[in-house]
């Protein structure tokens, strides 16, 4: 995902005031200053979870499109929100793909997975445009060799 250039200069300005917290927090650039929710110098990824989907919340931005089947474990389903950490981290696999080609290596290095079929599950697969993209493949392909069958004659 493209980051603005004024987001990224006033991230670099944050790490050059806080460079000594951040060092003291392990390389997190979440650190905490005070008081806190877990016993490290740094803010979880659950706790940004929480905060993000309180403001998810508080903008009125909440979305569910369906229920979790969690019937085998005898709880009741949970709202698959569509708007959260996760799926941002899933549209920024999905549009690292597509920016790349479709290169499945470089996304599973992007996303810091140890196997690319991992990487498989987290693009996100448009039914109209891999159809498409399937026709154009087949397309080009029969037109290269009606290209190789003209050349050769």
């Amino acid at each position: 995902m493209l980051i603005p250039s004024e987001l990224f200069r006033e991230t670099l300005v944050f790490i050059s005031q806080h460079e000594v917290e951040i060092k003291q927090a392990s390389g997190y650039l979440f650190f905490k200053n005070h008081g806190s929710h877990n016993k490290g110098s740094f803010i979880d990824s659950n706790y940004t979870r929480k905060i993000f989907r309180q403001a998810i919340q508080k903008s009125n931005l909440e979305s569910v499109y369906g229920y979790s089947d969690e019937t085998m474990r005898k709880e009741r389903p949970r709202a698959l929100h569509r708007l959260t950490t996760h799926s941002l981290r899933h549209y920024a696999i999905t549009r690292f793909t597509k920016a790349t080609n479709g290169n499945v290596v470089l996304a599973s290095r992007f996303a810091r997975h140890s196997n690319p079929s991992i990487t498989m599950r987290y693009i996100s697969k448009d039914k109209k445009e891999l159809y498409e993209n399937i026709e154009d493949a087949f397309n080009e392909g029969l037109l290269n060799r009606i290209e190789r069958l003209k050349s050769h004659k």
